[in-house]
């Protein structure tokens, strides 16, 4: 495995070219060309794919982001000849990012058996992280939405982790593939809620479908208080290195779509740093099962033209549909009766 920053650090410092890409293979086992290249004399930071021009389908489209770029240059011309794809930055805000961005992208095209797969998969996983640029910052998860992954992974960790097998477990977790709830199941779906010590106990729901129990056997709501303490047990990478140890101890498949996951959910390692120093208390935890009843709005009760429901539920007002650790994981490994 090739450590990018340090090739492209290297390159950067080359005097050798003033004008141009310069630039280095990688991966030469693959069956596409890969270069990790600076276009002098700026120095701008890019991956290179060389492939024949005539494997490229003639109507393609390529994706453009914040913080990328693609776009294809003709090496010789003609259908026989071949062809340049150049992946480039185009914002240095994105300069943390983008080095992930490259390092899965060669993981993936190198990983392919031919050409055409190789740029099937260039381009797939450039749509995926054109929607990651779409839904986050440069800089990271927000407060917010920090607490809410800590509550969604430890709820992963210390309930799904422990009570079935581990690639399952991780199947499960939807919620950062904005699925309608964050668990879902061959019976039950669990929809996960975080809230911090000094906000009031409101449950925000941000998906009129959220709590909506329509053909799911059982829909489970399950909310776990947190208190913010920088002194505290557990900070949100400590937990994710918890779940990565037991996951690369026992099952490397789930410990790859866990961390395929991680990225869906927004959280990237070189952003580690940020995250290190929160830590979290549990103070409580609690299951709720939602059926008729519960304090919720639905889809079907909307009038027409009303859309884009976001709402609050005092979580006061769901302890009537509290139920005992033990039942909701027997609804969670299916162990039930209708």
């Amino acid at each position: 495995m090739e450590d990018i920053e340090t090739i492209w650090s290297e390159l950067e410092h080359d005097k050798s070219k003033s004008e141009g890409y310069l630039r280095l293979r990688v991966r030469p086992s693959s069956r596409c060309e890969l270069f990790l290249a600076v276009n002098k004399p700026e120095n701008n930071r890019a991956l290179l794919l060389e492939v024949p021009a005539n494997i490229i389908p003639a109507k393609i489209e390529y994706p453009q982001s914040n913080g990328f770029s693609v776009k294809p240059v003709p090496i010789t011309h003609g259908r026989t000849g071949d062809v340049r794809l150049i992946l480039s930055i185009t914002d240095n805000r994105y300069l943390d990012i983008f080095s992930v961005l490259v390092g899965d992208v060669i993981d993936h095209v190198a990983s392919q058996t031919d050409r055409q797969s190789g740029i099937k998969e260039f381009i797939a996983r450039l749509i995926r992280w054109q929607d990651f640029l779409r839904r986050h910052t440069p800089e990271g998860l927000g407060e917010q939405a920090q607490q809410g992954l800590y509550g969604e992974l430890w709820f992963l960790r210390h309930f799904m982790l422990l009570n079935m097998d581990h690639l399952g477990a991780i199947s499960s977790w939807v919620g950062p593939l904005r699925d309608n709830q964050d668990f879902q199941l061959d019976r039950c779906a669990v929809e996960v809620k975080t809230t911090s010590a000094g906000s009031h106990q409101v449950l925000q729901i941000t998906n009129i479908r959220q709590l909506d129990n329509t053909g799911i056997e059982v829909l489970l709501l399950f909310h776990v208080s947190l208190d913010v303490r920088l002194g505290g047990p557990q900070s949100l990478p400590e937990l994710i290195n918890e779940i990565r140890t037991l996951l690369e101890n026992q099952d490397i498949k789930a410990l790859s779509l866990f961390n395929e996951r991680l990225i869906d959910a927004g959280y990237l390692d070189v952003h580690e740093i940020r995250y290190e120093k929160t830590k979290y208390v549990i103070r409580n935890h609690n299951f709720f099962m939602v059926y008729e009843g519960f304090p919720r709005i639905l889809e079907s009760e909307l009038q027409t033209g009303i859309g884009d429901v976001h709402y609050s539920v005092a979580l006061a007002s769901c302890m009537p549909f509290r139920i005992d650790e033990a039942s909701a994981i027997k609804y969670i490994t299916g162990d039930f009766d209708v």
